[in-house]
């Protein structure tokens, strides 16, 4: 039996043998071969589509002719086309060719020998170039009988799958139903090799000249299907955030499932096909399954390390003295970071989480609106914020992560406005957008600033363009999409895709002020190493597909009551005021029952984000809300007496009361079966006064809980205990016992209302007007669901052991088989930690080595060139230390090197600080800001403190000393990190020869420690105020 891997490549059959001994071999071979079984489960990927393909099991041994040989000797260089915009196969970014194409032909050269230039473009316009023989070859040609014509082609050494991808907001209908594509729009790439046969089968075929755009005209639902790649849609839809946009199945009735990869020559270059050929048989599978699995998670935008994470000296200091990283999140960005039910949600929380996880850290997220993040990140009360765009304004601010994300920004438009092509479209049109994005002045600056209008909050916007307050929005496609289905607007859909100078999609960081470089390159490290693997799994629960729904309109807001809420932001509410089952801890710390779902549906409709403030008792919770701590209790009867100055709403729920007795005890028929009665009601209850003060032939008992009152009619010390009816009901029947029964309804309701702050008016109002329009029986049907009791059925308790005790045996069986498995990776993860301590530390002294140095190095000056900031650097230079080495081995001189290098490590470590050791027994430390100002003057103290030190080995006692050589200055856009160096060089030179031990600093070497910059002392920017 011959299997495929998910790559399409051909793979050798394995069969497992096993004979049985004993029993217990019999089960261990059992186990192994489900493990077996379960671990090779794939997707087949079909066998070669040409019937004269070759079997590429066993890669054949590059052997050339001697007239290949000549060929190559008289064409060293050959030109190869591939379809740019192709990803992940062929593509450009960050300035280079990449791909499994561009991986596959550097491979060739390899072994040919051949010196191979690239070419991207369109697929018509590179067929052409070769037919018109400006090219040589063109790379992942399918074969089809009217291109052999003119083109020789290699045997495939790739099988791809096509697919129909469809939209999911609008899915395209089954497509085994004969009538599915009657009347679609089907994109295909323009000049694909099967667009014609579709076009004979009467499909509406609608031409494309790149992926990406093929991919987007789905998402923005200007086409019903695209026939692509699964691996090339699959990979623009998650690249794009297109979550809408998903696999719908293979196009029936065709042969285009499988598409074949082939290099492709013109017919009078037999010889340069066999090359070809003969160097793609040379490639083992393994070698081909590895590229496509490189390539199957790749992502563009973050550059992703190999091996175990090692933290640099400096990062482990940081994470000792602030384990927990306070990290800023807007409430409403759905789906990146939103509050949901009181719980915080999104792609971005999950993946600062995932980042403070791996360092062993924690993150302290804070919701709030982006003005004040913002202004919180600059005052240090935020270390972090996220879901920010770079800009080169920003950056003289901020130093930024790697994006984690890129969504495109989208127009959008109201149902009838037609398709958007560019900025020309919104002329002289209202365009909403969201206030302080980095688009907005620029914008302005093309519209007018009286045309462009600001939304504090992105929910309003939606709302007003829905109502025709603007003729557009412009909104990034995810945020946007959500909006949509959240608010249930459908008549806003998308107009197109937003260009503004050259720039169509918004990248999402994480970033720091300045003074805390160390933190972005910890964030920015170890987002890096997060396996491919996690990000797509991330991707796919928050990003991934996903069907629309549909959700109740949102309650109309005016100007006013907007503003407020931008202004009040996130809402705190009093956790553990009311009892189970109207509150509750649900699944993962939400805030759950009949309280946790009625602020669902009401923070939804009037668009407030909260979250809850929580508290084990009621007494704490109202000593949280008398404190000032949270701002709206969300289940009262009334207002209690501890908040006198809060408002209370009207009621959005009613629950009859009711009288609980003993089982035994004859039925009520109103309160005069009460008379003369002792009956048990909570004492912070409305009900409580009310009934004294309207049956005072009733004696009232005060208790804490409806449990109390229970157990105090258990125990006969009342005739009936009062409360409302879903509450004792579930007492009741959560107790399942037989002695209670209810016995008869008192005619006093118990009205549920929220409370909430005094400051919280314009809210309460807006909620008063909700709950007056809102339908009774929804908040009923919460109320069900909540008092609904579930009785667990009886189990046999034999069966479960047996189950039990077979499971252990199973379990242990199966921890024998895995612990040598362990053992051995364990040994693998501590080879692959050593490798990647070496490549960034140095093994002597644990500081970073020169490779790190350097990169780090001309990073930092980079961005102080860009921002005409202070940049010092500095060389440092043991003296005497060859005598050393000398007189007394290597061996006390290593020993007299840790002990400097630990010293300086403590000494460097101020914001923007780094040091590493450069070669032997020189040192290199830089910094950049406010601290280069005055590096000389810190060199001095580490000069000092080193001077004191007194190596000591075996009774051999020896002093130690350091010279330096440093400059200090704000870089010019023509000066260049190797002039730095060769200052700070010089100047460590002057510092020798004028007797070592000292510090000599300034352009000319003639400054001291504690030279300063004429004019430099002030390093601070401006604040930026702006938003994603």
């Amino acid at each position: 039996m011959v299997s495929t891997s998910p790559a399409g490549y051909t793979a050798r059959p394995a069969a497992v043998h096993a004979t049985a001994v004993r029993w217990r071999a019999v089960i261990m071979t059992v186990l192994i071969i489900l493990i077996g079984v379960t671990a090779c489960v794939g997707v087949v990927g079909g066998a070669f589509a040409h019937p004269d393909q070759r079997d590429t099991t066993v890669a054949a041994p590059l052997v050339l002719t001697e007239q290949e040989q000549a060929w190559i000797a008289a064409h060293p260089e050959i030109r190869m086309g591939m379809v740019g915009d192709n990803a992940p196969y062929s593509f450009f970014h960050d300035g280079a060719f990449q791909g499994f194409s561009v991986d596959l032909v550097r491979r060739v050269e390899d072994l040919t020998g051949l010196r191979i230039t690239v070419r991207m473009g369109s697929w018509a316009q590179i067929y052409n170039e070769v037919v018109a023989g400006r090219l040589d070859a063109i790379e992942a040609m399918s074969y089809t009988e009217t291109r052999s014509e003119h083109i020789l082609f290699t045997e495939p050494y790739y099988l791809r799958r096509t697919m129909v991808f469809h939209n999911l907001d609008h899915p395209m209908p089954p497509l085994t139903d004969p009538e599915a594509f009657d009347g679609q729009r089907v994109g295909v790439i323009r000049d694909i090799y099967y667009a014609e046969d579709l076009a004979a089968r009467g499909l509406n075929v609608v031409p494309y000249d790149g992926y990406r755009d093929l991919v987007a005209a789905l998402a923005f639902d200007w086409i019903d299907a695209a026939l692509a790649p699964e691996l090339t849609g699959r990979f623009f839809a998650r690249e794009n955030g297109f979550s809408s946009v998903d696999v719908a199945g293979p196009l029936p009735l065709t042969d285009l499932v499988l598409e074949d990869f082939r290099f492709g020559v013109l017919r009078t270059e037999p010889v340069l096909r066999d090359i070809l050929d003969k160097a793609v048989a040379a490639i083992p599978d393994s070698e081909l399954n590895a590229m496509v699995d490189r390539w199957r998670t790749a992502r563009p935008g973050l550059t992703l390390t190999s091996g175990p994470l090692r933290l640099l000296p400096q990062e482990r200091a940081l994470i000792a003295e602030r384990p927990v990283v306070r990290v800023g999140f807007m409430p409403d960005y759905w789906p990146f970071s939103y509050l949901e039910d009181g719980r915080v949600a999104g792609f971005a929380v999950d993946v600062a989480r995932e980042i403070a996880e791996r360092a062993g850290m924690t993150i302290d997220p804070v919701f709030d609106t982006w003005p004040r993040l913002m202004e919180g990140l600059r005052d240090g009360r935020l270390d972090m914020i996220s879901n920010i765009s770079m800009t080169e304004e920003r950056s003289r601010s901020f130093l930024f992560t790697d994006p984690y994300h890129q969504v495109p920004v989208t127009v959008f438009v109201r149902a009838g406005f037609g398709r958007y092509q560019d900025l020309s479209d919104l002329d002289g049109l209202r365009v909403g957008v969201p206030r302080a994005v980095y688009f907005q002045k620029p914008l302005e600056a093309r519209l007018g600033a009286d045309l462009v209008v600001p939304f504090p909050r992105t929910v309003d916007m939606m709302q007003a363009l829905a109502e025709g307050e603007v003729d557009a929005v412009v909104a990034s496609l995810s945020h946007g999409l959500a909006l949509i289905r959240m608010q249930g607007l459908m008549s806003i859909e998308i107009g197109g895709e937003f260009r503004l100078n050259g720039v169509s999609t918004e990248d999402l960081r994480f970033a720091v002020t300045w003074d805390k470089p160390v933190l972005r390159g910890l964030f920015g490290r170890v987002m890096a190493s997060i396996p491919a693997a996690r990000w797509l799994e991330l991707e796919n629960r928050w990003l991934g597909p996903r069907r629309a729904v549909e959700r109740a309109p949102m309650v109309p807001l005016s100007p006013e009551e907007r503003a407020w809420l931008t202004e009040r932001g996130v809402v705190r509410v009093c956790g553990g005021a009311a009892v189970d089952p109207f509150e509750r801890t649900g699944e993962g710390g939400t805030y759950a029952g009949v309280a946790g779902d009625v602020l669902h549906v009401l923070s939804r409709r009037v668009g407030f984000a909260w979250e809850v403030v929580p508290a084990d008792s009621r007494a704490e919770a109202l000593a949280n809300a008398e404190a000032g701590r949270c701002d709206l209790l969300p289940f009262v009867v009334g207002v209690p007496e501890e908040l006198s100055g809060w408002l209370a709403t009207r009621p959005y729920l009613r629950m009859p009361t009711v009288a609980a007795t003993l089982l035994d005890r004859p039925f009520m028929s109103g309160m005069a079966s009460l008379s003369g009665k002792t009956v048990s009601v909570v004492g912070y209850s409305p009900l409580r006064w009310t009934l004294e003060a309207r049956y005072r032939d009733v004696n009232v008992v005060s208790v804490d809980t409806e449990e109390a009152g229970l157990d105090a009619l258990r125990h006969g010390r009342v005739d009936a205990a009062i409360g409302s009816l879903p509450r004792l009901g579930y007492l009741i029947a959560r107790q399942r016992t037989p002695e209670f029964k209810i016995a008869g309804q008192i005619p006093e309701d118990h009205t549920v209302r929220l409370a909430l702050s005094a400051d919280l008016e314009p809210l309460a109002a807006i909620l008063n007007r909700l709950i007056a329009t809102s339908d009774d029986a929804e908040m009923q049907a919460i109320l069900d669901r909540w008092v609904s009791v579930r009785y667990e059925r009886t189990v046999d308790r034999r069966v479960v052991w047996g189950v039990i005790a077979a499971s252990a045996v199973l379990v242990l069986l199966a921890l024998l088989w895995v612990r040598q498995l362990r053992r051995l990776n364990a040994r693998l993860n501590s080879a692959n930690a050593k490798l990647r301590e070496l490549s960034v530390t140095d093994g002597l002294t644990g500081l970073p080595n020169r490779g790190f140095l350097e990169n780090r190095m001309a990073e930092t000056f980079a961005v102080c060139q860009r921002n005409r900031l202070p940049f010092a650097v500095a060389m440092i230079d043991v003296d005497h230390f060859k005598a050393v080495n000398d007189e007394l081995g290597h061996a006390f001189g290593d020993i007299c090197l840790r002990p400097i290098a630990d010293r300086m490590a403590a000494h460097f470590r101020r914001g923007g600080d780094t040091v590493g050791r450069y070669g032997g027994e020189e040192f290199v430390a830089f910094s950049a800001g406010a601290g280069a100002v005055h590096q000389p003057e810190h060199l001095e103290v580490l000069r000092q403190t080193i001077a004191k030190h007194v190596v000591e080995n075996e009774g051999t006692r020896r002093g130690v000393t350091i010279s330096v050589g440093c400059h200090v200055a704000r870089p010019d856009q023509d000066d260049t990190l190797a002039a730095f160096l060769a200052v700070a060089d010089r100047n460590l030179y002057r510092a020798k020869q004028a007797g070592r031990d000292r510090v000599v600093c300034g352009p000319e070497g003639d400054g001291t420690a504690g030279a300063g910059i004429d004019g430099e002392a002030d390093a601070r920017e401006e604040p930026v105020a702006d938003a994603p």
